[in-house]
């Protein structure tokens, strides 16, 4: 389980819908103060583990920025996981703030294609 969803999963109901409604609301703060508007944000994307190293990520990536660059737009994401950088890199992201998201140990980094 990534280190986000540990730490709003970690208890169950009422407690964890709270977190994950209280994360939301600060990821969605973080995107209005970098004025993320006319990109797309490129929600999820996962690769179960033992699929991993195998290209199946870029393979994705790369099917949804031919779409974004075909209609010439740029896009912005979201990581927790500090070794997925260099692969967003790879296709032209950089990270544009780094912030810890409140109640937690977990660090986000938003990332976008236009910076």
């Amino acid at each position: 389980m990534t280190p986000i969803l540990t730490a709003i999963f970690s208890g169950s109901g009422r407690k964890a819908i709270s977190r994950q409604m209280s994360v939301n609301k600060f990821l969605n703060s973080l995107h209005e103060q970098i004025n993320f508007s006319n990109q797309w944000y490129l929600s999820s994307i996962g690769v179960n583990p033992e699929h991993q190293k195998k290209g199946h990520g870029s393979i994705l990536l790369r099917s949804m920025l031919s779409r974004f660059e075909k209609d010439k737009l740029s896009c912005f994401l979201d990581t927790q996981k500090k070794e997925n950088i260099p692969l967003y890199e790879h296709f032209g992201f950089k990270i544009v703030k780094e912030a810890i998201i409140p109640g937690t140990d977990v660090r986000t980094y938003l990332m976008s294609t236009s910076r």
